[in-house]
């Protein structure tokens, strides 16, 4: 959303008097589309490689550690707010 602004900004700034406005805005629009298209491409495949990476086993049993960890963490807590409000 930003870039689409900023190339709304800079279409008509960077408008060359005396050529054809129209070409220029053509070849001014198509260039942002292939930045995109390169931007989001990057991306994708980035995140590829992301979900390759924390899909290995090895990542997957640190995952499933940590939410063990975590939800051992919250048992506990639980019952220490319960076993407090019993002596009360």
């Amino acid at each position: 959303m930003k870039s689409a602004v900023a190339f709304e900004v800079v279409k008509y700034a960077g408008v060359i008097p005396g050529y054809n406005p129209s070409l220029q805005f053509l070849l001014m629009g198509s260039l942002y589309a292939l930045l995109s298209i390169l931007w989001f491409t990057t991306i994708v495949l980035l995140l590829n490689y992301i979900r390759k990476w924390l899909m290995s086993p090895k990542v997957q049993n640190i995952i499933d550690k940590a939410t063990g960890l975590v939800l051992i963490g919250f048992g506990l807590n639980i019952s220490s707010k319960f076993k407090k409000q019993d002596h009360k």
